[in-house]
């Protein structure tokens, strides 16, 4: 269900002071590993959160903040795949999430993890890394 006028208004609220808060998006920075800091930040954004949603926890906040972000990153992942398709110019796709632009900031924080193997190894490699590692 699509958020009403009201409700669009106050999350893009919430957003902006979100970003004021980098403990809570910025994964390089020393503020984000730091857990008072990051919970002190949750419970001044929570205070936000409950101007709207009387009644909201910090986990309603979280998983707010969490679909919030996973459109976001859906919305960018058509623009990128847009552009590499070599479509022209007018052919690009325009995000029409209403609070695209507003999450804009975490552009540089949605790199993907490097992937992992999950393939496993047979008892033959796993002896000869064993004996790799060996000094």
């Amino acid at each position: 269900m699509a958020p009403c006028k009201e409700e669009k208004k106050f999350l893009l609220e919430l957003i902006d002071m979100y970003r004021s808060l980098p403990a809570l998006w910025q994964i390089k920075s020393k503020e984000y590993s730091d857990r008072q800091t990051k919970d002190s930040a949750y419970e001044t954004l929570l205070h936000k959160y409950r101007e709207y949603y009387k009644e909201g926890t910090k986990d309603e906040l979280k998983k707010k903040l969490n679909a919030l972000r996973t459109n976001f990153r859906k919305e960018l992942k058509k623009i990128n795949d847009s552009q590499k398709s070599g479509a022209g110019t007018a052919e690009v796709y325009e995000s029409s999430q209403w609070c695209f632009n507003a999450l804009l900031f975490l552009v540089d924080q949605e790199t993907p993890a490097p992937s992992t193997s999950t393939i496993q190894l047979s008892q033959r490699d796993t002896t000869q890394e064993v004996s790799d590692l060996s000094f």
